[in-house]
C-alpha cells in the first residue's frame, strides 16, 4: 500500500508501507506499552474469588476478615442446598445440626436452605388448595412455583460450590 505525503520543498513523495497481516486477532500477541518510570503504580491488589466477608464481632469494634471455605465445608453445603430437592427442609436441618458447631458457614447455609425449603412449602400448600379448589385452574400456577424453586436450588448449590455465601431471594427467615 503506497501513501502520497508531501515534502517540504512542495513536492509529494510516495511511501510504501508494510501491508497489515490478516492474522485472527487471537494469535496476535501485543506487548503493553511501556510506561516512563515516573508513571509506574503498583498493581492493585485483587481479593481472591471464592473468598467471602465474614464478620467478627468484638467488645467495642466491629472487624471484617476473609473467610475462604475449605473444600469440604464447600461439598457440605453442596450437599445441604441439595438435599432440600430430596427431603425439602429435613435434609438441610439434619446437616446444620451435624457440622454446625464445627463450621458457622456451613451451618448459616444450610439454614438459609432450611428456610427456603419452608418458604417454598409455605408457597405451595396454598397453590395446591386453590388446585382442588378451582378443579386444577390454578394449578397452572404450580408449575412456575416449582421449575422456580429447582432452579434456585440448583443456583445455590452452584454458588456453594464455588465458596460463595448465596442469599435466597425469599427472605423468611423461620429457623435461626
Amino acid at each position: 500500500m503506497s501513501v502520497m505525503t508531501p515534502v517540504l520543498d512542495g513536492g509529494v513523495r510516495t511511501v510504501r508501507r508494510p501491508r497489515p497481516t490478516r492474522r485472527p486477532a487471537a494469535t496476535a500477541v501485543v506487548a503493553p506499552p511501556r510506561l516512563p518510570e515516573r508513571a509506574k503504580t503498583p498493581a492493585p491488589r485483587t481479593p481472591v474469588a471464592t473468598a467471602t466477608v465474614e464478620r467478627a464481632a468484638t467488645v467495642d469494634r466491629v472487624a471484617y476478615r476473609t473467610y475462604t471455605p475449605t473444600l469440604r465445608e464447600r461439598a457440605w453445603v453442596v450437599l445441604a442446598h441439595l438435599s432440600g430437592v430430596v427431603s425439602s427442609a429435613a435434609g438441610p436441618l439434619a446437616i446444620s445440626r451435624a457440622l454446625g458447631e464445627r463450621s458457622t458457614y456451613v451451618r448459616e447455609q444450610a439454614l438459609a436452605a432450611a428456610n427456603f425449603q419452608l418458604a417454598f412449602l409455605a408457597a405451595l400448600a396454598p397453590t395446591l388448595l386453590l388446585g382442588f379448589l378451582t378443579f386444577g385452574l390454578a394449578a397452572l400456577f404450580l408449575v412456575p412455583l416449582v421449575l422456580a424453586w429447582l432452579l434456585t436450588t440448583v443456583l445455590a448449590a452452584l454458588s456453594a460450590a464455588g465458596g460463595e455465601r448465596y442469599r435466597y431471594p425469599v427472605g423468611l427467615t423461620i429457623l435461626h
